[in-house]
């Protein structure tokens, strides 16, 4: 893995590309921010509900990157094809599809929380729930849909869609 060599990297793109395992393993870095990037860092004390709303985010924390580790193994490990395309394509769609549900997930959340008149902190905590629970929900299905495709035996007869003024970049 290059990590300031670009022109050792660029040299090993043109010429032989990437192993998968080389691939996975920018993937994982790449990933690190955002799994990192944890929206309570600001908030300190030591009220109960501080600490759930750590617990449930470290909990997120080893689901997300569990789940990227399994995705590899269930694509092949390093004897698989095209895993990045398939985890950030796939990961793409199933995104997409899962916004209603994370939008009503969210908005009853706070809907319940109004109208019970529910404090701030447990309000955080449901959402935190919530959302790692649609988490947990995404990477299962992102498992199935990229096992799905690792034992799919390619159709011949279909070729892909190449777009033309694409293939000069």
């Amino acid at each position: 893995m290059y990590l300031v060599d670009i022109d050792g990297l660029k040299t090993e793109l043109k010429n032989t590309g990437l192993a998968e395992k080389e691939k996975f393993k920018y993937l994982l870095v790449f990933l690190v921010p955002y799994y990192f990037g944890n929206p309570n860092v600001g908030i300190r004390g030591a009220e109960p509900w501080i600490a759930a709303l750590w617990v449930a985010w470290i909990i997120g924390l080893f689901v997300g990157i569990g789940a990227t580790v399994l995705c590899y193994r269930r694509n092949g490990g390093s004897g698989g094809r095209h895993f990045l395309q398939r985890y950030l394509s796939l990961s793409w769609v199933l995104s997409i599809r899962f916004t209603p549900l994370t939008l009503v997930v969210w908005l009853s959340i706070l809907g319940f929380g109004h109208f019970v008149g529910a404090s701030k902190a447990l309000v955080r905590i449901l959402v935190q729930v919530g959302f790692l629970s649609i988490g947990v929900l995404f990477y299962c299905r992102l498992l199935h849909h990229i096992h799905e495709v690792a034992q799919a035996i390619p159709n011949k007869s279909v070729q892909p869609t190449v777009d033309p003024a694409a293939t000069d970049l």
